[in-house]
């Protein structure tokens, strides 16, 4: 979902859902991606968030998750589910344990592969 919806939902555009004030879990759209213009980053900080669940597995090399995220998740103690370290932009290196995001879990720390029956 792009960042222009998310704010018309974050804003209750049909008056007929309240955002919460704090969300256990946030799902990061895209793959945690930023997009070409910015389109698909979200500051969901405003809403507390506990844990981020960044699914971003197998990406082409511009699809890194966005840095900002990472500030966001350092920045705001939050929890982060990212399913592999390589495809993120703070992590340059792709060694685990450079990883910026300090309360993480890595599904796949060093690499991931799609499995074919």
């Amino acid at each position: 979902m792009e960042a222009k919806y998310l704010e018309k939902i974050k804003n209750n555009y049909d008056g007929k859902y309240k955002m919460h004030d704090t969300y256990i879990v946030i799902k990061i759209p895209h793959h945690g991606t930023k997009g070409m213009n910015m389109e698909h980053y979200f500051d969901f900080t405003s809403f507390h968030p506990k844990t981020y669940l960044i699914p971003n597995g197998m990406c082409g090399k511009n699809w890194k998750i966005y840095s900002k995220y990472c500030n966001d998740i350092k920045d705001n103690k939050i929890k982060v589910y990212c399913s592999n370290s390589n495809f993120c932009e703070m992590n340059t290196k792709k060694i685990f344990s450079k990883c910026k995001c300090k309360d993480k879990v890595i599904v796949f720390p060093n690499i991931s592969k799609e499995v074919k029956y």
